[in-house]
């Protein structure tokens, strides 16, 4: 394998590596064998970044995961996110207002974590270094939120998603640290 081949490996399974050791391990081999340097794999995340920006509206079934990948990159790399996180504030501003409520529920999802000590927050990618943006994102996630569901659990979950935010926000933008058992 040679490095652009082990690029456009990479980009193939958008840098997730967990998916390309399970999908294609022989391929998922030959790379690690490679021993490619962190800063080249971090110029591959920031492109994998770009692109999900470049494409973040085309197609609006698909806004809450180009949300979702591009949190994950920031959340991996390894060099301060600064721009990326003014980036995503201002393409989180533009969102449409008419987002279905899944769609709303996804992308709040995405501002807390999927896991119990919420490091794969939203939030953290945006407030790491870049504490002054907590509150236009506060703004903005709020607004996210300002819509009644079409039935009762949809409202639950949103109510519960939202008192996640508080205490990640919390957490995360205001520095003040919880212990999470």
């Amino acid at each position: 394998m040679t490095i652009e081949e082990a690029k456009q490996f990479y980009m193939h399974y958008g840098g997730d590596e967990l998916v390309m050791g399970r999908e294609a391990v022989l391929q998922y081999a030959a790379f690690q064998r490679l021993a490619i340097q962190p800063h080249i794999i971090e110029e591959w995340r920031q492109q994998l970044i770009e692109k999900q920006f470049d494409h973040f509206f085309d197609d609006p079934m698909e806004i809450w995961q180009r949300h979702r990948d591009i949190i994950r990159k920031m959340l991996e790399s390894t060099t301060p996110q600064e721009e990326n996180a003014n980036r995503l504030i201002e393409v989180m501003a533009q969102l449409p207002t008419n987002l279905e409520e899944d769609q709303r529920l996804a992308l709040l999802e995405n501002m807390v974590g999927r896991n119990i000590t919420n490091w794969d927050a939203g939030v953290r990618a945006i407030c790491a270094g870049n504490a002054d943006l907590a509150p236009k994102m506060d703004v903005i996630v709020k607004d996210v939120a300002n819509f009644n569901g079409s039935y009762y659990k949809v409202d639950e979950r949103k109510d519960e998603l939202m008192r996640t935010y508080k205490r990640v926000y919390r957490l995360h933008a205001k520095k003040k640290r919880l212990w999470i058992f």
